[in-house]
């Protein structure tokens, strides 16, 4: 079930709900001052970190433990 964030016109708080999708936009108390003027805002998402596969990537950027690329590794995606 999906968070949703929620502003408060009365306090000024925001809060979150877990509640189906159906009901996301249905009217809500506020959890700090149980006032109903009550609206859902925009919610941004949060990146996902992908990790690298094993193989060929990996061997690579083991050969430059210190995170440093030399001049080669610039040209070889190139063309």
């Amino acid at each position: 079930m999906p968070i949703y964030e929620y502003h408060c016109r009365a306090c000024g708080k925001d809060f979150e709900l877990m509640r189906s999708r159906d009901k996301m936009d249905a009217g809500t108390k506020c959890l700090h001052c149980a006032s109903k003027a009550t609206k859902r805002k925009l919610s941004m998402f949060a990146p996902v970190r992908v990790a690298l596969p094993t193989g060929a990537d990996a061997e690579h950027d083991h050969d430059h433990a210190d995170g440093a690329a030399s001049a080669e590794d610039d040209w070889d995606d190139c063309c």
